[in-house]
């Protein structure tokens, strides 16, 4: 094989994969919400029961936990405290006897609900055979803590249950570092919703007040010549928290598909129409990457209909321009991109020129 056909055989796989890759993100447009928390006020508790074993102490303890939660728009706010009441641990020289309470934050998002602990008070004693008994009295930070994610494995307008599954695995792990085994016996929590109120609705409305001046903000950026790209992709995210938080909310009389599901789309409408006006401004790699956040919600592509048509057309005149030059000057990367960018838009004729012109040697 010559070296040109190799180079040509090199560049036609990875133009397959890239774009294969692009066509997979640009699949899950419009996907069903997850299992999650349907927005209101909720509270909730938790078991732990876990046992540490190490090669010369082990150690065992029954623990419970409360929290309380309001979540709007897909986001909660709230606290939880973990008490572990009586703790016992035995090395060959010593026991202890402790009482250990935590406290902390709920985060995370509806779907992927955490509890973040904010500090922890040790207490008890410590029994040295035929010395005596010493008291026990310290504190743990944050920091010296991990969260715990409170897996969800059913979830409706009332209630929801899950497992902590994953903080099993990251404790074991935790554990086996050190040289130690864990092994849980019971892991598992349970919340309920107590209100739907007009504090949940006034919620939703500041949300997405909030989120529609972020994507002024960031489109009044785009047509000073600054794009950012993560910045886009974490509201883009939190856009999609708070349109899925009201797709679930529809079947339990929250949802107001005419009114909030629309946000990620006009989030993201405002800043690719400044990028299109502003055009020369940007390179191939930011429209890339407004493209995939465009069509992923629903804001442009097949998936806008007749209220995205025009923006669509304004993106794919861009695209074929840049494509022009890219292909003028021979540059491999540009006419990749652009072929990604072609297929999250399903604009075959684009996608079948940048692929020939890139496939050149």
């Amino acid at each position: 094989m010559t070296q040109r056909s190799h180079r040509t055989r090199h560049r036609r796989v990875w133009i397959v994969a890239a774009t294969l890759l692009a066509a997979t993100a640009a699949g899950t447009v419009n996907a069903a919400p997850a299992p999650g928390f349907v927005d209101g006020e909720w509270t909730g508790t938790f078991v732990w029961n876990a046992k540490v074993v190490f090669p010369d102490a082990f150690g065992s303890g029954e623990s419970t936990g409360t929290f309380t939660a309001q979540f709007i728009g897909g986001t909660p706010t709230g606290s939880f405290t973990w008490v572990a009441p009586s703790a016992t641990g035995t090395t060959t020289q010593a026991q202890a006897k402790l009482k250990i309470e935590a406290s902390g934050a709920v985060g995370g998002t509806a779907t992927a609900p955490l509890l973040v602990p904010e500090g922890a008070l040790v207490t008890g004693e410590v029994i040295v055979p035929d010395i005596g008994k010493f008291p026990v009295n310290f504190s743990l930070s944050a920091g010296e803590m991990t969260s715990a994610p409170l897996d969800i494995v059913t979830a409706d307008c009332t209630k929801a249950t899950g497992s902590m599954t994953t903080h099993i695995e990251v404790s074991t792990d935790l554990v086996a570092s050190a040289g130690g085994s864990l092994s849980v016996s019971r892991a598992d929590w349970a919340a309920w919703r107590l209100a739907d109120n007009a504090a949940t609705e006034a919620g939703q409305s500041a949300a997405i007040d909030q989120l529609l001046a972020d994507g002024i903000a960031m489109g009044q950026a785009v047509a000073d010549g600054t794009f950012d790209d993560e910045a886009l992709r974490q509201l883009l995210y939190r856009a999609e928290q708070f349109a899925g938080a009201n797709r679930r909310g529809a079947p339990c009389g929250l949802g107001q598909p005419g009114h909030f599901t629309t946000v990620v789309a006009g989030v993201v409408s405002t800043v690719i129409e400044k990028m299109v006006l502003n055009e020369a401004a940007f390179d191939v790699g930011q429209f890339l990457s407004a493209i995939s956040a465009g069509v992923e919600a629903g804001a442009i592509g097949s998936s806008a209909g007749p209220a995205g048509a025009a923006l669509t057309l304004d993106v794919t005149n861009v695209l074929w321009s840049k494509y022009s030059a890219a292909a003028a000057a021979g540059n491999f990367d540009d006419l990749v991109k652009i072929a990604q960018a072609a297929a999250i838009l399903g604009n075959e004729d684009l996608l079948a020129q940048a692929l020939a012109s890139a496939d050149k040697p």
